[in-house]
């Protein structure tokens, strides 16, 4: 299987078992699908750009 970066560079990816699943999502799609979930649970979404995140403080 080879995993194809945007910038057209791929990468070969080997599973180890015949039986092994390796499940990938393009991130816009999974994002677009995932706030649509969240929508229809009436959450209330929040449009901002976000510059840097201190995840250790």
């Amino acid at each position: 299987m080879n995993m194809i970066y945007p910038s057209n560079v791929a990468v070969g990816i080997n599973t180890q078992l015949d039986n092994e699943y390796l499940g990938m999502y393009r991130r816009e799609i999974l994002d677009r699908f995932l706030r649509h979930c969240a929508a229809s649970s009436e959450a209330n979404l929040i449009n901002e750009i976000v510059y840097q995140l201190n995840l250790f403080t």
